[in-house]
């Protein structure tokens, strides 16, 4: 996955579901193992991680729809209560 995400930026881009709405993750890093789902997030006040069939990545950076680039903790912060749940692709 961190590959994919590597190969598909900035365009076309690699993108998930947020209730409902694209969300285009920029750039990620891999991270050390929480033994989180794939797909499942978790936040902390200065990062975001989600888990992958592989490990666990951090997100680094999104871009929601019609905004900016910004940091994934700073998504997180803003989109509410992001532990535990799910990206999807549908």
């Amino acid at each position: 996955l961190h590959d994919h995400i590597r190969g598909h930026n900035p365009d076309p881009g690699a993108w998930t579901l947020w209730k409902g709405n694209r969300l285009k993750i920029m750039k990620t890093a891999i991270a050390d193992p929480l033994h989180l789902a794939p797909s499942v997030l978790k936040a902390t006040k200065k990062q975001l991680f989600i888990g992958t069939g592989a490990g666990t990545l951090e997100i680094l950076e999104v871009q929601p729809v019609g905004k900016k680039v910004m940091s994934g903790a700073d998504w997180a912060r803003g989109a509410g209560s992001v532990d535990g749940a799910v990206l999807s692709e549908h």
